[in-house]
Parts: structure tokens; sequence; C-alpha cells
């Protein structure tokens, strides 16, 4: 009976230790961001009124000017779910 919760504990260590290691992989190589990352375009579409959301950016541009790219398209509500459906099936 020993022997088996021997084994159970070092097979639990062995993989314990590969988790370990793959979060550091991914968290050393992949991540980290750095200074000087900045955001690519990205268009927010809603219904919200575009005059309020673009003073609402306005700030955001102040505050981070790596935001730049940010911008709102204001669609009309009785159709927003369908070109949105639209727009992700491209």
């Amino acid at each position: 009976m020993k022997h088996h919760s021997l084994f159970q504990i070092i097979l639990l260590c062995v993989f314990g230790a590969i988790a370990v290691a793959g979060v550091l992989v991914f968290s050393l190589a992949i991540g980290g961001g750095g200074s000087g990352a900045s955001i690519g375009k990205v268009v927010i579409w809603g219904t919200l009124d575009k005059t309020a959301f673009d003073a609402v950016l306005q700030e955001v541009f102040q505050a981070n000017p790596d935001m730049q790219g940010v911008s709102y398209v204001q669609k009309d509500a009785a159709t927003y779910q369908s070109q949105l459906a639209d727009a992700l099936a491209q």
C-alpha cells in the first residue's frame, strides 16, 4: 500500500513541475508586454450616441495616448444584431 502512495506522490510532483514550467515559459516568453506597446486599430460598434462616446474617448486619449487607434461607430439599434452577426461571420 505504501508503494502505491509513493508512486502517486512522485507522479503528482512530476505533473506539478511540468505545469509550473509551462506557466513560466508562457509568462516569460509570450507575455511581458513591455513598454512601448501600443494598441492597433480597434473599432467599437454600439447603439449609444456617437458624440457622447467620442467625448469619453477623447478623455481616454488624453490619459493614455496609446489608445489613439480606438474609434466608435454608432449603429442603428434595429439592425445592430444582424450587422454584428454578418461581420462576425466574415
